[in-house]
């Protein structure tokens, strides 16, 4: 294993390997990788196995990669990558707390570089392939325009910490990803999520689920969520969203593109239906064979409607023949879910969820069966 030493400076003018800023020691050797733009000093330690480098670069936002490589090309290379962030924070790898499930959550201000409102029409997930195995999810929020937060301080840590902090901005989805998911989502060619301009989400919110199945640690259950009895072949958890939610559609209808179902390791089914007068018209999506190692996120062949005064029933069916003990909903892998999520347009901002909790009797009568 070699050691790397990093130094990182960014100055505002450099002449060379005569830079007015001085390395922070003696080096064996130098080189100006660009003329007035990089400087490079390095040492190599091969008692040590030890290399120290420092590069002074004059940029105030520039993108850095150092490759160390034994033959000079980019296979099986050491990349070392810098870079320059307005608001002077550090970024450095996450360690993943010794628990079984972590929910990290991090607020971002949203780029502020467009002077008129732009659309992204696809978003890509960037995974280390050595930690996908921790990586159950990862939600992207929008935060609620309104929102007020201090650009220097923005909220960053496990989310049942700083939950006050972030309570306007965990509501309505832009985007999700689950394990097994597709890396790259494309919206179709007539929707996309504003950005910039005089569009009105200013702040993100990307939520981190870590699932280190490995650990075996406990965790608070909810009474108000949904329970599934132990040895049953199947078990149905049913939701159900009222006309009130979609009294304000546009009358012309919104258009749902994509489905994600998502529940965890005792699912069999999950599935969406509209009710419109009182009757069942279609599926909005029917996972009928659902795997937990395959969440992605389904575009539909053609989009469907939903209008003003439609209703939705969700029902998710679960086995649970190998567990001995109730399932409780909650956040770790091994309780379970119930969730759909759809994505549509045109964008309605009154327009975000529909959640269905047991009353305080049934919360009562569980911890009491407890």
């Amino acid at each position: 294993m070699i050691l790397l030493s990093i130094w990182l400076i960014v100055i505002d003018r450099c002449s060379g390997v005569s830079s007015p800023i001085k390395p922070f020691t003696l080096y064996k050797n130098s080189t100006e990788l660009k003329n007035d733009t990089a400087d490079h000093w390095w040492t190599i330690n091969d008692a040590w196995k030890e290399i120290t480098f420092e590069l002074h670069i004059k940029s105030a936002d520039w993108i850095i990669g150092l490759g160390i490589s034994s033959a000079g090309g980019m296979k099986s290379v050491d990349i070392v990558v810098g870079w320059v962030e307005s608001s002077s924070k550090v970024y450095l790898q996450y360690a993943v707390p010794s628990t079984n499930t972590t929910y990290h959550c991090k607020i971002y201000k949203a780029p502020t570089g467009y002077s008129i409102k732009r659309h992204a029409i696809a978003h890509k997930m960037l995974i280390d392939p050595k930690n996908v195995n921790l990586v159950h999810h990862l939600k992207l929020y929008e935060c609620d325009p309104m929102t007020t937060l201090n650009d220097d301080q923005l909220p960053d840590g496990l989310c049942d910490e700083i939950v006050d902090e972030i309570k306007f901005c965990s509501l309505n989805f832009a985007t999700v990803w689950a394990v097994g998911g597709d890396a790259m989502r494309e919206f179709p060619e007539e929707a996309g999520c504003g950005i910039g301009g005089d569009y009105e989400i200013k702040y993100y919110m990307i939520q981190m689920h870590y699932d280190n199945s490995r650990l075996d640690s406990s965790t608070a259950s909810i009474p108000s969520a949904l329970t599934v009895p132990s040895r049953m072949e199947q078990f149905a958890i049913d939701s159900y969203c009222p006309s009130e939610v979609t009294r304000n559609i546009p009358k012309s209808g919104n258009n749902v593109i994509f489905a994600l179902p998502h529940t965890h390791l005792q699912r069999i089914s999950v599935w969406t239906k509209i009710i419109r007068n009182n009757a069942a018209m279609q599926y909005l999506f029917n996972s009928e064979k659902y795997d937990f190692n395959y969440q992605y996120e389904n575009r539909l062949l053609k989009s469907i409607k939903l209008y003003p005064g439609d209703s939705c029933a969700t029902r998710c069916i679960y086995n649970t023949k190998n567990k001995d003990k109730i399932t409780s909903g909650c956040e770790r892998t091994r309780d379970e879910m119930c969730l759909h999520m759809f994505t549509y347009y045109p964008r309605m901002n009154n327009f975000y969820a529909c959640i269905t909790v047991n009353d305080d009797s049934a919360g009562v009568l569980w911890i009491q069966l407890r």
